[in-house]
């Protein structure tokens, strides 16, 4: 099993990269690499010259976080 989380929230600092779980002594913990969308918008133009169909992806996500009334930090 692989898990990978990808963040598309306006906070930047923001960015868990763990799940902990513990019930009646029982515990269960999973830790996983993060993705965070935001850290994209430095590299705007990578992402424009990029031929990865994702890209479109993020890019109109970020352009939502930039327009929207809860601007990102």
């Amino acid at each position: 099993m692989v898990s990978l989380v990808v963040l598309g929230d306006a906070w930047p600092h923001w960015c868990p990269d763990r799940y902990e779980y513990e019930l009646l002594g029982c515990r269960v913990s999973l830790h996983f690499p993060v993705v965070k969308l935001l850290d994209y918008r430095a590299d705007w133009a990578a992402l424009e010259g990029s031929d990865n169909p994702f890209t479109t992806v993020v890019m109109a996500h970020l352009k939502v976080l930039e327009t929207s009334p809860r601007r990102v930090h």
